[in-house]
């Protein structure tokens, strides 16, 4: 249980608000706007916040500190990023997962699209506590009657004690929704 917050401070940890204060949305200033912008990731190390704009295909950088702007175009949809412990980020697109490096804008493939990226993409993804990074995904362009398809899912990629059949260090799993916790290799 958390502490009960003092007279006229917001009840989020870590947040700068007083409940007095009016609360306003502002555009980035300098940033033009993205066609879809998601996956907001503030970067711990660097001080950063970067999205993606996904129909854009584009990785954004905003230092708020300098009022720096910077973005990255790729030749496909950029869903989601997670930072890497040794430097560089973990992008998920439409193709599948790369290890990026935004200094100097270096792409490295790690996995293919466990899917058919015809008609799926990553969508959101995250990393937890464990290193583990979770992305879900999305059927693109959206037919409602095909919404609930079998093959849609969350994937959790980790490192692996062993390798996987296409002999990389890194493996993946499907959680099924549907079918309780079963899981499924890539």
């Amino acid at each position: 249980k958390g502490a009960t917050p003092a007279a006229g401070q917001s009840p989020i940890r870590g947040a700068c608000l007083e409940e007095s204060s009016p609360l306003g949305i502002e555009a980035l200033p300098g940033v033009p706007p993205s066609l879809l912008g998601e996956s907001p990731l503030w970067h711990p190390g660097e001080q950063v916040l970067y999205w993606c704009d996904i129909p854009g295909h584009k990785l954004h950088r905003f230092d708020p500190a300098s009022g720096a702007h910077r973005e990255w175009a790729f030749d496909t949809d950029v869903a989601c990023c997670a930072p890497l412990h040794d430097g560089g980020l973990l992008l998920a697109l439409r193709s599948g997962l790369v290890r990026f490096d935004p200094v100097s804008g270096t792409s490295l493939p790690l996995a293919k699209a466990p899917y058919d990226s015809v008609h799926e993409r990553f969508n959101d993804g995250k990393a937890d506590p464990q290193g583990r990074f979770w992305v879900g995904t999305t059927y693109e362009p959206r037919h409602p009657p095909r919404a609930d398809m079998a093959g849609m899912g969350t994937w959790c990629l980790r490192r692996s004690d062993r390798p996987c059949h296409r002999h990389h260090p890194l493996a993946a799993r499907r959680v099924q929704p549907r079918a309780g916790h079963r899981l499924r290799s890539f």
